[in-house]
């Protein structure tokens, strides 16, 4: 079995006539941006005028609503609190939630700001 280094070796020589020389110089780097042409400037504006961006409709279709997304995203700060115990003595205890399952932002009286998937999503990215 070959070891690592090798096979890296191995890999670099097979494409290695694709490859070209190439140097940045002092040209600037431009922005990140997202997969749908999201840039970073003039934030904080530009999500309020794509907020009814149809890309929206495209993200919302690939999420399955499992919320595995916001299990391993490092950002991600939602929480629940829930209260355990009787009238005498109790606990409060606050843990971490996913903001994508319909009833997170459901409220006690029945309304709910997020009801459909495509809400969720665009709140969550």
């Amino acid at each position: 079995m070959e070891s690592c280094p090798e096979k890296g070796e191995d890999l670099f020589h097979a494409v290695v006539d694709m490859l070209e020389e190439c140097s940045t110089g002092n040209k600037p780097v431009p922005p990140p941006t997202t997969g749908f042409g999201l840039t970073l400037e003039g934030m904080p504006e530009r999500p309020k005028e794509r907020f009814d961006d149809p890309a929206w409709k495209s993200l919302y279709y690939a999420c399955f609503g499992c919320s595995a997304c916001t299990y391993i995203c490092p950002t991600c700060h939602c929480f629940d609190v829930q209260d355990y115990g009787c009238q005498e003595q109790g606990e409060r205890f606050r843990c971490w939630d996913s903001c994508m399952p319909g009833q997170f932002t459901l409220m006690a009286g029945g309304h709910n700001p997020r009801p459909a998937r495509k809400e969720r999503v665009r709140n969550r990215k």
